[in-house]
């Protein structure tokens, strides 16, 4: 079947070659779980999809599923989804984009890109702004899948709750 063109003249169908180019498109994932170093809670009794770190924790440990990357999609940034609650005493959190690729061996765990660490004695909002990480060009590709590590220490008096990661694709 072919088309008319802007005067009116009919036109041969068109095979399109190369590839799709589309804007930024900016995704939240929730599916977390606590990590290897205790402290995180996941979805806890309350109404609310969060994650939450509590006082007095060190180097707790959450992982952040990214299920739903297409092969093929370029991953330029991610981000933390929250909020620090601070009465004074410091909040360190530090997030880390990572990729497992299948080998016959074994599994290859590699660091993609992380923020720089947000240190807060106040109450904060975790966004784009303060804990994310752009100018990544990591192309997504078979056999490969993407989680966060987010890592946490929260003196007495704080907490952390979080919504999720966004990442740009």
């Amino acid at each position: 079947m072919g088309l008319f063109n802007a005067r009116n003249f009919w036109t041969a169908p068109q095979k399109f070659i190369g590839g799709l180019i589309r804007p930024d498109q900016i995704f939240m994932f929730t599916d977390a779980k606590a990590g290897t170093t205790a402290g995180w809670t996941v979805r806890e009794g309350a109404n609310l999809w969060q994650s939450t770190c509590p006082a007095s924790q060190t180097a707790a440990t959450l992982v952040v599923n990214l299920s739903g990357l297409h092969i093929g999609d370029t991953i330029t940034g991610f981000n933390l989804v929250g909020q620090i609650e601070s009465g004074g005493q410091t909040v360190m959190v530090d997030a880390d984009l990572r990729k497992l690729t299948a080998a016959a061996a074994d599994l290859v765990d590699a660091s993609v890109g992380s923020i720089t660490q947000v240190s807060k004695t106040a109450d904060t909002v975790l966004s784009a702004i303060n804990a994310g990480k752009t100018g990544l060009v990591e192309i997504v590709g078979a056999d490969e899948s993407y989680y966060v590590l987010i890592t946490a220490t929260t003196g007495g008096s704080t907490d952390i709750a979080l919504q999720g990661v966004q990442v740009t694709v």
